[in-house]
């Protein structure tokens, strides 16, 4: 409860004890708290074992004392590799070895990837990966839909006409085009230009084929279909 203006001194009161309550919870579990890290303390300095610490995007320490180290330097502590032997800390640091804290890391060993990283760093690795398939994922699909002519060149709506790309634009074009020739054969009359309809024709048949590894026939005759119906549509002809 929000204490305000309209609450009654019974309203304001009852919330300050539930707050009271809460606090002496807190206390209550902070003391409990301290008392277990001391004891931990206590326990570390009659028998010490081995701890260490990395630095984000540097070393890996068997101290926090390292003189390569600032005062501000941030240290992230490693539990999971407490009492471990410091060969077999340094076989998992690698690159990321001290040379300070560990002076008998073999030179190989310090040419190593290291395996250990902190959590904020595999996150960004992982987001960097996210990103990279991203990307390629993007490149894969980009590649998947361009068409070039056999020889790799801008696949052109007309001889002097602006670049098609995509496999779904060039297969709409050429029905376009393929129904306005299918038109003109049966008796249409317009004002395109059959030299460059049957030019375009030519270019995507040729292009479709070699990147599909077949024939212009075989392409043509897939599409035969769509180009037929093309044709009664925007010229109300219907092949004999």
């Amino acid at each position: 409860m929000t204490t305000n203006a309209l609450a009654t001194p019974t309203e304001i009161d009852t919330e300050l004890v539930g707050i009271q309550r809460t606090a002496d919870r807190l206390r209550a579990e902070l003391d409990r708290l301290k008392r277990r890290e001391r004891a931990i303390d206590d326990q570390y300095r009659r028998d010490p074992w081995t701890r260490y610490w990395v630095v984000p995007g540097g070393h890996v320490h068997s101290s926090t004392a390292c003189h390569t180290c600032y005062p501000t330097t941030q240290k992230v502590f490693l539990p999971a590799l407490s009492g471990k032997a410091r060969r077999e800390v340094v076989e998992l640091a690698g690159e990321r070895a001290c040379t300070v804290c560990f002076p008998e890391a073999p030179v190989e060993v310090r040419r190593r990837p290291t395996q250990i990283k902190t959590d904020e760093e595999r996150a960004e690795e992982a987001a960097r990966t996210a990103r990279e398939d991203a990307a390629k994922a993007r490149r894969a699909k980009a590649e998947a839909s361009a068409i070039t002519t056999p020889a790799g060149e801008p696949l052109l709506e007309e001889p002097r006409g602006s670049v098609i790309r995509t496999v779904r634009t060039a297969e709409a074009y050429y029905v376009d085009q393929a129904a306005y020739l299918m038109a003109c054969e049966y008796g249409y009359r317009g004002t395109g230009l059959v030299d460059e309809a049957t030019w375009y024709v030519d270019q995507f048949l040729a292009a479709i084929s070699h990147r599909n590894g077949t024939t212009p026939d075989i392409e043509r005759a897939q599409r035969a279909k769509k180009v037929a119906a093309r044709c009664r549509r925007d010229y109300g002809i219907s092949r004999p």
